[in-house]
């Protein structure tokens, strides 16, 4: 088997123009190569391909209301509808992205929608970080009352409780 590298080595009598023809010729061949291949598998696909969601879409249809109450109860059926339905929904929105990425009232809801869940996120930070605070006051300073108790005492609703648990830890204090 002989290794023959193409060149404008003028030792091998190739010329500049039949190397680039030589090329050209393998491109054509590749792309009609492709071109066929493509051809082959877009044969197969319809040949292939079946309505499913139109099959099932018709075949709900066809049910009665008894049968179509059956099915919503049943796990498995209602799991992979829910299922089917996320796909959907996911190339929907791969098929609809750019006409709404290029839609002035699209991206001012979308921003808008983005800046309420900012700060939604940041309330959401600040309450965890306040129960956090509270239940770290509770246990050092008033774990001798209850958590109800001491909500109520910090906000404020009524002094007899704490005069009453008071009294009552000084009595229990006293017959130990």
């Amino acid at each position: 088997m002989s290794v023959f590298y193409h060149n404008d080595d003028p030792l091998l009598h190739q010329t500049m123009f039949q190397t680039s023809m030589n090329q050209n010729n393998l491109s054509d061949t590749y792309a009609q190569m492709y071109k066929q291949q493509l051809m082959m598998e877009m044969q197969q696909q319809q040949q292939m391909s079946r309505d499913w969601v139109g099959d099932l879409d018709k075949a709900m249809k066809e049910l009665d209301s008894t049968t179509i109450e059956m099915l919503n109860s049943d796990v498995d059926f209602s799991t992979l509808n829910i299922q089917l339905q996320t796909l959907i929904q996911q190339e929907l929105m791969n098929l609809v992205k750019v006409k709404i990425n290029s839609n002035n009232g699209a991206i001012d809801n979308i921003k808008k929608q983005m800046d309420i869940m900012r700060i939604t996120s940041q309330k959401v930070k600040e309450e965890e970080k306040q129960n956090f605070n509270e239940l770290n006051d509770y246990m050092k300073n008033y774990s001798h009352l209850t958590f109800d108790e001491y909500r109520k005492l910090k906000n404020g609703v009524s002094n007899e409780i704490v005069e009453t648990v008071t009294i009552n830890d000084k009595k229990n204090k006293k017959e130990k």
